[in-house]
């Protein structure tokens, strides 16, 4: 999935992971009350897209790999799973 789809449907992909969806992964990361927009240095990808409320997804990407940042009671990072 390129990174532009993965920015246009950020929030989509994030319901989809902490609902259980097979195809993405999820776990807590950092603080309960850390920022979703700084956990740059924790998972080691750039922040490519800045979540703009506390119900929006951060978008993190090196232009390979990339990674959500969600708030669900504290950041939940966000990946898919490999084929």
């Amino acid at each position: 999935m390129n990174i532009k789809t993965v920015v246009d449907t950020r929030n989509r992909i994030a319901r989809l992971a902490l609902d259980g969806h097979v195809h993405y992964t999820h776990e807590a990361i950092g603080a309960d009350d850390g920022d979703v927009n700084e956990m740059a240095e924790l998972i080691a990808l750039p922040l490519v897209h800045s979540a703009r409320a506390t119900d929006d997804v951060a978008v993190y990407s090196d232009g390979n790999a990339w990674a959500l940042v969600a708030n669900a009671n504290g950041p939940v990072l966000i990946t898919e799973v490999a084929s």
